[in-house]
């Protein structure tokens, strides 16, 4: 799974878009979330974590500071995550374009749905 992550998000990065990571983790945590998903923090062009200056997801300043530091509008952004409330909704709220990333079909209901990171390819 980290494997297609990693040549996926790659991909993306050799089409000249920025990708970056949201999370409500601490920035002390940061290390040990990347070292579990096998990604080195270096990788992404944006890594934001809950603080004074983002808030947390689904606050719409989390996903606003995110794209400050990147220069990039909302509209401009879709956003991937996992859940329905601090993901989905929290990047509709700000703006951006949400996708929910359901790789085992469990989420029901009408949101826009990916199983897989590699079918990002095909809409960008």
């Amino acid at each position: 799974m980290y494997h297609d992550a990693k040549e996926t998000l790659s991909q993306l990065k050799q089409k000249g878009l920025k990708v970056g990571v949201i999370t409500n983790g601490l920035e002390s945590d940061v290390g040990k979330i990347m070292s579990k998903i096998q990604f080195d923090p270096s990788f992404f062009d944006v890594v934001v974590t809950v603080g004074p200056a983002s808030g947390i997801k689904p606050e719409q300043e989390i996903f606003h500071h995110a794209l400050s530091i990147l220069n990039v509008t909302p509209s401009e952004a879709l956003f991937i995550g996992d859940t329905i409330e601090y993901d989905y909704e929290g990047a509709e709220k700000a703006g951006l374009k949400a996708l929910l990333i359901d790789r085992h079909d469990r989420i029901a209901g009408d949101y826009e749905k990916i199983h897989d990171l590699r079918a990002i390819l095909a809409l960008v």
